[in-house]
């Protein structure tokens, strides 16, 4: 994108916020509505060919590194279930059948990954019912799917990419040109109704209408988000109410909103497993380029197990409970107690200590990552000896 068209979306995401704080006065008048609701795709079409267009063949091979890793991880998950599975009844050909490691899947090329992929997709969803209890859910299996597909599509982009850009390049002349003439030839039009009966909308609209250039200093807002260990976080959902704009933090934690409007906005912050947060009243100045980094903190769920009693803390309900997930455990309990206490994996909420694992004393913390082999729908906890101890809990 330019950067004349670049101060004309400007223009266009101004309107679009003006329109949006207006809605109830045009809302219910049908031609005009519909007007704005093509207006508003224009804007969507326009900044997702945007995107294509802006990405490098650096981006292109970041984006499969990631996803390929993705898609790696998901395939041991699922096999896991399923070798699982096929150790417990015995079935030596269905376990060889997936029996793949994680060097073995990254050395492969694209074709065979994928083909492997589809194998592990298929054989669990033949076995589904039987990886269940294994914590294998459709969920995790749609999961599995999507990734494939998502891979299969990024497989190819190195070679395509200088052809594709230069079609997104192409395409963004014609989505401005048709959204200028959508606005020239139609909605000015319409705004002449509220002359009369809305002159203040009717003014804010045409003020909004004009294109501000701001030279090579356009609008921004972007940052990096991480975790309390500085990790980067992929994947958070970034929203900037009252521009309507949603952003999502690629692989190195780094958002952008290009362009952005000038105006004081509160933004918000969310992952699964993380504490949300809302930023309000972040204000961004016409020309500016707004740095505003994140660190997110991860949920903690603090549990209080009573002595000699079973508490579950994690089920099915909880979708990141997963075969493969880590666990975190950290006894905070204050003063002397009894032992330590127990956590294990259990077939249901109220399934007694088997006697495996070893105590969490107070002050101690353990990191355990939950394998396939071991891994049942619950995860319960249980503290010996007439006391009440206490723990914080994280999903990693």
């Amino acid at each position: 994108m330019n950067t004349k068209q670049e101060n004309k979306l400007s223009m266009y995401l101004a309107v679009r916020k003006l329109l949006n704080d207006n809605n109830i006065v045009w809302a219910a008048i049908t031609g005009f509505a519909s007007v704005v609701t093509l207006f508003f795709s224009k804007i969507t079409l326009i900044q997702n060919t945007e995107n294509r267009q802006q990405r490098t063949t650096k981006g292109v091979t970041g984006d499969k590194k990631v996803k390929k890793a993705a898609l790696i991880e998901k395939m041991l998950v699922v096999s896991g279930g399923i070798q699982s599975f096929a150790n417990d009844t015995g079935n030596q050909e269905l376990y060889e059948l997936v029996n793949f490691t994680s060097s073995d899947l990254e050395k492969v090329g694209d074709s065979l990954l994928i083909d492997r992929a589809n194998l592990i997709l298929t054989t669990g969803n033949t076995h589904a019912a039987d990886i269940l209890p294994k914590g294998i859910t459709a969920i995790i299996l749609g999961e599995l799917q999507t990734l494939i597909t998502e891979y299969d599509e990024l497989a190819p982009s190195p070679r395509n990419l200088i052809s594709n850009k230069k079609t997104a390049t192409e395409q963004l002349v014609t989505l401005f040109g048709e959204t200028d003439e959508l606005l020239k030839k139609n909605l000015d039009k319409l705004m002449m109704q509220f002359k009369a009966s809305n002159p203040e909308f009717y003014i804010d609209y045409f003020n909004n209408r004009e294109i501000i250039d701001l030279g090579t200093q356009h609008t921004r807002l972007g940052g990096v988000i991480t975790d309390s260990e500085g990790n980067p976080l992929e994947g958070v959902t970034i929203t900037a109410e009252g521009a309507d704009l949603v952003e999502v933090s690629d692989a190195g934690g780094a958002y952008l909103f290009k362009p952005f409007i000038p105006g004081d906005f509160t933004v918000t912050f969310e992952k699964a497993g993380f504490v949300t947060q809302t930023l309000n009243n972040v204000h961004v100045s016409a020309g500016q380029h707004l740095v505003l980094d994140v660190v997110m903190a991860r949920e903690v769920l603090t549990v209080t197990i009573n002595g000699m009693q079973v508490l579950n803390i994690f089920g099915p309900g909880e979708a990141r409970w997963v075969a493969g997930v880590s666990v975190k455990i950290k006894n905070i309990t204050q003063g002397p107690v009894i032992g330590g206490g127990h956590f294990y994996t259990a077939n249901t909420a109220a399934e007694g200590w088997d006697g495996t694992g070893t105590p969490i004393l107070p002050g101690q913390q353990v990191i355990h990552t939950v394998t396939a082999a071991e891994y049942k729908p619950y995860m319960n906890g249980f503290v010996p000896g007439p006391n009440t101890q206490v723990f914080e809990v994280t999903l990693l």
